[in-house]
Order: structure tokens, then C-alpha cells, then sequence
């Protein structure tokens, strides 16, 4: 195919080049697949599908989150993770031809130019399919709870029902909608659930709206002590990161666009991001501080539980989140089949047939369920996968803190890097002691004994004999709380049980326990870094409470 003359000709050419160097086969391949199989999307495809990806069972719990965060730190969370996120947003669509003649047209393949075919597998795909498939998992128990509240409302005198009967309703629309074959295929559910997020995030605080402010509000935190505070506004924090998700799934979002050298993808992709964000800031912002304003801490972890009247209008608002969360399930679950089906494919040889999609597809949704049965518990899964995989996916809030980390494992991975190569930088000789290498080596066989042997036995020592105290007043715990009948055993016999242990080889399994009790340590540093900043945000830490005085 003849490239068009002009001065983008070798861009133009290089853009050619790379499409005719694929196989017929890949092509059919990738014309398979659901992220490249239809690439006819237009900007308000990206709006609408982004604002599915966003806005999802997340706005549900921001009223909550902002009970346990404050009106300050609540507002400035929200605010700095709109600015955040949509930042990196822009970043990850201009990235998605940064190459002359290449559409990273999957996450993973993003983390592979970054980092390296397998490197960057390694370290974007675990991220990535803890995002999705949480994601789905939360949202199959939303669903379900939504179904059960609005069965509840509209049938009051029915007999209840268990919750995991309707999370089986709710997984069974899935068994059929898996089935579409392609990303763009789902966008009339997308653009459905779109609107109904719109929808149901007005119901919810004009709901709120129309209660009035409660008489007995309180804004204070509502734990009474000062850890439970403090788990609180990790916890809310966790739930602020999961609200503003999606962007795990913006490169696939953008694959579905059609891109020529002369007309990129990412101007009707930034577009649709820009209109999703203004979508996404009218449904988070009244919801969470109208909420908050009105029932203050007295919230359920879903404003919708807090809701109670009028019926006719929650129950509607719990089906338009039902439909919704319909659309957001199939957004987030189009990249994980992807997944599978592109290894079953082009790494297992498996044929690219439908029996194959209606397998594994089916095998997925069937999965989900099955967790979503086994744990439902809505708010602390928010903050769980908010916190542990949405973070490194999409931003981190504390710059500072999360920089002194990675400046902390990079140091010492590198000074333990270096004494490894010099266990043996003498050639025919090994330094088995680290006086050896330290010391002798380093200053001599005196002076070297001298610098090093006393720190090191004062450290290894008195470790020991923390370590010895700490193991048996554990054990001493334990033995109380499962026998407290039985007779009071002295702590000297638990320290004897770690004393007993012979020599180093066999004693690798209680150095696990040194892996917790430097985790310990490292915690109560933290816990005590942020009792002073709640104390200077609120007033309220208190200066004869001791961090871990209870662990």
C-alpha cells in the first residue's frame, strides 16, 4: 500500500510497514479478540464508557468516607484525586501512540515498553487482575445487595431472602452479556450505565436533600479510640482511591478508536475524558458532602441503606444501580477475557471459536460469583482493593511518603547488593563472618575486630533478647486466650520452647516471626507519625496515649 506524500511521509510509511509485517494470522487473531476486534468508536464512546469505568459502586460509599476523613481532609482528598487522576488520565491517552506506527492497545503492553517484554508482564498484569476481578467481585455483592434492598422495598411483607440468591440473579444477566463478542459490543450497555450512575448519584442526594439536616448530626470520627480512628481514615482513604478507578482500562478504551497518522486517537479520546470528568465531578461532589452534611457520621457504608424513604424513589435508585453496575461488571470483565483468550490462544494453540469464548467467559463470571457469595462485605472490599491495586495503577496522594519508601528499598536493596558481591571480592577466599569483611578486611585484624564485633553483638544480642521475650509473651497470649481455664504457666517456659531451637539452619522457620515483628516496628512508627498529624488536623490526638501500648 503506497503511502501519501508530504512531510509525515516516514511516519506515514513506518505506520504501513509495521501493519504488513503482521501475519494473516495475527490479524485474524486480533480481529477476534474483544479490545481489537472493532475499532469504529467515536469521542462519546470514551465518554461514556469512562464515566461506566469511574463512577461505580465507589460514589456509594463517599458519604462514609467522608465521616471517617473530616470535612478537611475528606474535601482535600476528593479534590486532589480528581486533579490526580485525571492527569495521569491525559498522560496514559498521549502514551497510547507515543511510538511511530504502534497502538499499545492493552495496559500490559504499556508496562512491557516501559519495563520489558517479561519484566513488565510481571509488573503491570498481577496489578491489573487484582483490579478487574476485585472490581467485578465488588460489583457482583453491590448488585446483589441493590436487588435485595429493592426487593425489600417494594415487598416488605415477603419473606426474605437471602443475599447470595440475588448475587446468583444478579450473576446470571452475565452468563448472557459475557457472551458479546467485542468491546464495542457492549456500548449500548455502557452508555446505559452511564446514565443510570447519573441517575441514581441524584436520587441519592437529593434524596438526602430533601430529608433535611438530621437533628442529633454529628460530624465528629465516629470511633471512639484512637487506633479505630486511625483505621478509619486508612479505610477511607482506600475507598476515595477505588471511586476514582478506571484507568486500568483506558488503553483498552482507546483501542476501539480508529487512528490514522493524520487524525490520532487521542484527540476524540482526550474529548470523551474531559466530558467523562465533568460527569464524574457532578455525581461525586454532591453525593459525598450533601450526604456527609446531612446524616454527618450516623451513615451506613452505602448512602442507599441510610436512605429510607421516600420507598418509591430508593427503590428506583437501587434498580437504576443495578443496571449500572450490569454495564461497569462487562467494562472491567472485557480486558480479563482478553486476557485468557489471548493466552489460550496464542500461547496454548487453542482455536479462536465460540465454544471457546462461551467456556471461559463463563468460567470467569461463574468464579466471581463464587467469591462475591463467599465474602460480602461491600465497604472493607473497597478499601482493600482501592488501596492495594488501584494506587499503583492510577496515583498515589502521598508523594513524600510514598517516595521515602521506594528511596528506603532502593537503598537497602543496593547495600545488600553490595555485600553480596563482596562475600567473595578476594579471589579463593570467602568473608562466612560479617567481622571478617567489615572489620579485619577493612582495618585490619585488630582494629577491625574492635569496630565491628561490639556493634554487631550489641545489635544481634539484644535483638535476641527481644525477639525471646516477645515470641514467649505471644505464646503466653495465646495459651490464655484458647485455655482460660487452665492454669497459669509461667513466661519462662514459652521463652524456653524458642531456646530449644538448635542451630541456624533449623531455626529459618522462626525468622518469619523477625519478618512480623519488624513489620510491628515499622507500624508503630507510622501509627504514631499519624496520631500527630490527625492531632494537628483536629486537635484530637492524645499526648498520654501510647501507639502500641496495646499490641
Amino acid at each position: 500500500m503506497a503511502a501519501p506524500e508530504g512531510p509525515s511521509s516516514s511516519y506515514v510509511n513506518m505506520y504501513y510497514e509495521n501493519e504488513d509485517e503482521r501475519s494473516v494470522e495475527e490479524r485474524a487473531i486480533d480481529d477476534w479478540l474483544p479490545i481489537t476486534a472493532s475499532r469504529t468508536a467515536k469521542w462519546w464512546h470514551s465518554a461514556f464508557h469512562n464515566v461506566t469505568a469511574v463512577v461505580g459502586a465507589g460514589v456509594l460509599g463517599l458519604p462514609y468516607a467522608m465521616s471517617q476523613l473530616g470535612w478537611g481532609p475528606g474535601m482535600a482528598a476528593l479534590v486532589l484525586s480528581w486533579i490526580i487522576t485525571l492527569y495521569s488520565l491525559w498522560q496514559m491517552v498521549e502514551m497510547h501512540e507515543m511510538v511511530p506506527g504502534k497502538r499499545f492497545d492493552r495496559y500490559h503492553e504499556l508496562g512491557q515498553h516501559a519495563f520489558g517484554e517479561k519484566l513488565g508482564l510481571w509488573i503491570v498484569v498481577p496489578q491489573q487482575l487484582i483490579v478487574e476481578v476485585g472490581v467485578d467481585i465488588v460489583y457482583m455483592i453491590t448488585g446483589g445487595k441493590s436487588l435485595q434492598k429493592f426487593h425489600n422495598l417494594v415487598c416488605s411483607d415477603c419473606k426474605h431472602i437471602k443475599l447470595t440468591y440475588f448475587i446468583m440473579i444478579f450473576a446470571s444477566v452475565h452468563f448472557v452479556l459475557s457472551q458479546l463478542p467485542s468491546f464495542n459490543s457492549i456500548s449500548g450497555v455502557s452508555l446505559a450505565a452511564a446514565v443510570m450512575s447519573l441517575s441514581y448519584s441524584t436520587i441519592a442526594w437529593g434524596a438526602s436533600v430533601d430529608k433535611g439536616r438530621q437533628p442529633d448530626v454529628e460530624y465528629g470520627y465516629k470511633s471512639h479510640t484512637t487506633g479505630g480512628t486511625v483505621f478509619d481514615f486508612f479505610s477511607a482513604l482506600g475507598t476515595i482511591v477505588f471511586a476514582y478507578g478506571g484507568h486500568n482500562i483506558v488503553m483498552e478504551i482507546q483501542a476501539t478508536m480508529p487512528s490514522t497518522p493524520e487524525r490520532p486517537s487521542k484527540g476524540p479520546m482526550l474529548k470523551g475524558v474531559i466530558v467523562a470528568y465533568v460527569v464524574i465531578a457532578l455525581c461525586y461532589l454532591p453525593v459525598a458532602l450533601v450526604g456527609y452534611y446531612i446524616f454527618g457520621n450516623n451513615l451506613e457504608d452505602n448512602i442507599l441503606l441510610t436512605l429510607q424513604t421516600p420507598t418509591w424513589l430508593i427503590a428506583m435508585a437501587n434498580m437504576f444501580v443495578v443496571v449500572h453496575l450490569i454495564g461497569s461488571y462487562q467494562i472491567y470483565a472485557m480486558p480479563v477475557f482478553d486476557m485468557m483468550e489471548s493466552l489460550l490462544v496464542k500461547k496454548l494453540m487453542f482455536r479462536p471459536t465460540w465454544h471457546l469464548r462461551l467456556i471461559t467467559r463463563t468460567t470467569y463470571v461463574a468464579f466471581t460469583m463464587f467469591i462475591a457469595i463467599t465474602f460480602p462485605f461491600f465497604n472493607g472490599l473497597l478499601a482493600f482493593f482501592g488501596g492495594f491495586a488501584f494506587a499503583p495503577t492510577t496515583y498515589f496522594v502521598w508523594g513524600p511518603g510514598v517516595a521515602a519508601l521506594i528511596l528506603s528499598w532502593i537503598t537497602t536493596l543496593y547495600s545488600l547488593w553490595q555485600m553480596v558481591e563482596m562475600h567473595e571480592i578476594v579471589p579463593g577466599r570467602r568473608f562466612d563472618r560479617y567481622h571478617e569483611l567489615g572489620g579485619q578486611h577493612a582495618f585490619g585484624q585488630k582494629l577491625g575486630l574492635w569496630i565491628v564485633v561490639p556493634p554487631q553483638l550489641i545489635c544481634l544480642v539484644g535483638v535476641d533478647i527481644v525477639y525471646m521475650i516477645t515470641g514467649g509473651q505471644r505464646l503466653a497470649k495465646f495459651h490464655h486466650l484458647v485455655c482460660q481455664d487452665c492454669d497459669g504457666i509461667k513466661l519462662t517456659y514459652f521463652i524456653l520452647i524458642f531456646a530449644s531451637v538448635p542451630d541456624f539452619v533449623r531455626c529459618c522457620h522462626v525468622s518469619y516471626a523477625l519478618l512480623y515483628e519488624i513489620q510491628l516496628v515499622l507500624f508503630c512508627i507510622i501509627f504514631g507519625v499519624v496520631l500527630m498529624i490527625l492531632g494537628a488536623i483536629g486537635g484530637r490526638a492524645k499526648a498520654d496515649h501510647t501507639p502500641c501500648q496495646n499490641l
